[in-house]
């Protein structure tokens, strides 16, 4: 009995020790899988130059020419402005060691006929502004000559207007006249005629009745008074007869008188007619001196305005010929400035201070082109950065902000991803930014600068090696921090090929405290 339980016994005790140690894995793996895990991704790059005037920079021969004398060696540093290296231009237009001398004095010449040509411009505006007066003070007589004119035209014609009148009431007046008066000495004269008759039978019938008492008398039939009485009648009938033919010979005067009243009428209306003649043509002289003085006045403002062209045509062409010698002036002095840019770029300075290296024309007497590279200029610059390049699958969890752990070529390093504690020999680094597009072979770059960091413990990360040993070109690599996860989730990740977490926003670095995450 008691040999077969101990033979049960020791049949159990392998069981109960395999299953404490199973119980031992399971207590391990279980406490392992809630281990802090660090997240990263990881890339390779080079040390570079943020600064593009930082950059390394070639020295270029700024004209055709042929090399006469290197001033500096390889490898050796300059300042800035330092001479390099001259050269001789074997360019033919300006092989003339004169050409300057004669550039200045044809600028002299060009310079002397801009002041002739400003003199004269002043001239030509001189005599214009001239030309303008006398043109105001011609006009303004030939107005005065005008408007003289035009009263004295006036004049004239009221003149005229009066002479029509006189010689029309004169003709009227002294026509009307004249055949009144001879009317009159018409009827005069018929009246004497008649009287003449009525005489000449009276003076008849006195000298019948005298011849009849005369021969009574003669008988005695009449008395002696009787005959004297008809004497006396006789002698007054022939007086009668006498005057009325004094009356009538007067009367005929008077009609004669009145012919020559209206022949004299008719030249007194000859004569105001000639007046009116005589004034009308006076008129038609003040008319034609208005016409002329107008044609005159236009033909003045004509030729003045002609004049006023010319002299602003001169003044145009004497400023064309100013400005025309200002372009050769400017002409000749960039031609100057040229031949001495071209001649300050015969002797080849550094753009800034630096080292010089890699002089790819040696010796005097070579020829170089335009372009050619004479030397590289590396300038002295602790302004550096670190391009990693990640791949697309790891480039969308980086945000600018995100800390780096670096690893330089030369510098030997301990790193184990995942933990940040033991790291030894590598340096910090921030993102700065990513680019937006690819490399062409899917992988984008990601730029980092320096950070010195304050790790875990509460030292502070050491600073990037010295510019003389870390030098651009230098290969580097790195590790992005991301988040911090228990392990069990990391190797869950790993086994099933998740990406790590894309971060969100402000979080919190296990390493450096809180992370901002910036975009720009």
């Amino acid at each position: 009995m008691t040999r077969s339980m101990g033979r049960v016994a020791s049949h159990h005790r392998p069981k109960r020790a395999f299953l404490r140690a199973g119980l031992v894995v399971v207590a391990i793996v279980s406490a392992l899988a809630f281990v802090p895990w660090q997240q990263n991704v990881s890339g390779v790059g080079e040390v570079a130059v943020y600064s593009a005037m930082d950059r390394p920079q070639t020295v270029e021969a700024q004209i055709p020419g042929r090399i006469v004398k290197w001033f500096v060696q390889e490898g050796q540093t300059v300042k800035e402005g330092d001479l390099l290296v001259r050269t001789e231009d074997i360019d033919s237009k300006f092989l003339d060691e004169e050409q300057p001398r004669r550039l200045r004095e044809q600028r002299n010449l060009i310079a002397q006929g801009q002041l002739e040509s400003e003199r004269r411009v002043g001239e030509l505006q001189d005599q214009r502004a001239a030309l303008e007066t006398a043109r105001d003070a011609a006009l303004g007589a030939g107005r005065q000559a005008i408007g003289q004119a035009e009263s004295r035209r006036n004049g004239l014609q009221e003149a005229l207007r009066a002479s029509q009148q006189t010689a029309r009431i004169a003709r009227e007046v002294a026509i009307a006249s004249a055949r009144e008066r001879a009317l009159q000495a018409r009827e005069r004269i018929e009246q004497a005629d008649q009287a003449v008759k009525a005489a000449e039978n009276k003076r008849d019938t006195m000298r019948i009745r005298r011849a009849r008492i005369a021969a009574l008398y003669a008988q005695g039939l009449r008395s002696k008074q009787d005959d004297e009485f008809a004497e006396n009648d006789l002698v007054s009938a022939e007086t009668e007869l006498v005057r009325a033919r004094a009356a009538r010979d007067i009367a005929n005067r008077d009609f004669r008188l009145g012919d020559l009243a209206r022949d004299q009428a008719s030249l007194e209306a000859e004569r105001a007619q000639a007046a009116v003649r005589q004034a009308q043509q006076s008129v038609d002289v003040a008319v034609r001196d208005v016409t002329n003085a107008g044609l005159n006045l236009s033909k003045l403002e004509n030729d003045l305005t002609a004049g006023l062209s010319r002299a602003g045509a001169d003044v145009q062409s004497a400023r064309e010929t100013v400005a025309k010698n200002a372009a050769e002036l400017r002409k000749v002095e960039i031609e100057l400035a040229n031949l001495g840019a071209r001649t300050r770029q015969q002797e080849i300075r550094a753009q800034r201070g630096g080292r010089l290296v890699r002089l790819s024309k040696v010796g005097p007497g070579a020829t170089v082109k335009a372009g050619d590279i004479l030397a590289t200029l590396v300038p002295l610059t602790a302004d550096r950065i670190v391009e990693l390049y990640l791949s697309d699958n790891d480039a969308p969890l980086v945000r600018p902000g995100r800390p780096v752990r670096l690893q330089f070529a030369g510098f030997p390093a301990l790193q184990i991803a995942g933990m940040t504690g033991p790291s030894i020999g590598t340096f910090g680094g921030r993102v700065l930014f990513v680019d937006p597009v690819d490399d062409g072979l899917s992988r984008f770059r990601v730029v980092i600068r320096q950070d010195r960091q304050r790790l875990v413990g509460g030292r502070t990360d050491q600073a990037w090696p010295d510019p003389a040993v870390l030098r651009p070109g230098a290969k580097a690599f790195g590790w992005v921090i991301l988040d911090r996860v228990p392990l069990g989730f990391e190797l869950w990740r790993q086994l099933n090929g998740f990406p790590p977490r894309v971060p969100k926003g402000d979080e919190k670095d296990p390493v450096l405290g809180p992370v901002k995450v910036k975009t720009k």
